[in-house]
């Protein structure tokens, strides 16, 4: 079987004419030089908008694109998902209903905080895009304020997430899977595995 990959955010947005080549090259480089991600960068330098980035990921991927008044009023599965997982993944929680989960994502094509979500919660998760600053905007509402809180790379991003998913499935034979995949702060015996002190109340 052949290996089929996936085309890059950059590929995407040069092939429905968002982006010319030259400028995707430039960010590019900005972004392999570290100095952010590449969505983030093609904001910040004026290249390309965010509604128009959101608008060109729900094309390509044929998911349907939601407003930020399309957007919850109170926090969906709150005991379930932590905030700061949320922030890190860059997704939303919309809806939860007949065990399907609605997921706002700003990154559609990074597939792991679907499957993560799925195995912490037992739901079927479907995916829908939404803008990066509507995301952010209803975290802050919803969750608090946390100007600290950045979100990694995309490699960086998906190679933790992945990892703790495997770690998370054997955990998974002593009951401790979901809590330590999401970062529930619930669970009375959490402290004896994320080596954080009794008095802690958030996970790192």
């Amino acid at each position: 079987m052949s290996d089929i990959r996936q085309p890059t955010l950059d590929q995407i947005l040069v092939a429905q004419r968002c982006l010319t080549p030259e400028a995707a090259d430039r960010a590019m480089r900005l972004c392999q030089d570290g100095h952010d991600r590449l969505d983030r960068i093609l904001t910040r330098l004026g290249l390309i908008t965010e509604r128009t980035l959101a608008e060109a990921l729900a094309a390509h991927t044929e998911l349907p694109l939601f407003t930020a008044d399309a957007f919850p009023t109170a926090p969906v599965l709150p005991a379930q998902v932590s905030p700061r997982f949320l922030r890190h993944h860059r997704v939303l929680p919309l809806r939860h209903a007949d065990d399907e989960l609605t997921l706002a994502m700003a990154d559609p094509l990074d597939r792991w905080p679907l499957e993560a979500l799925a195995y912490a919660t037992g739901a079927r998760v479907r995916a829908v895009v939404a803008a990066s600053g509507d995301i952010e905007a209803a975290q802050d509402r919803l969750y608090g304020s946390e100007p600290n809180a950045t979100a990694d790379t995309g490699t960086g991003r998906r190679i933790a997430l992945r990892f703790r998913l495997t770690v998370a499935r054997m955990l998974d034979r002593i009951g401790f899977g979901r809590f330590y995949l999401l970062g529930c702060q619930n669970h009375p015996r959490r402290q004896h595995w994320t080596g954080s002190p009794p008095a802690s109340k958030t996970w790192t």
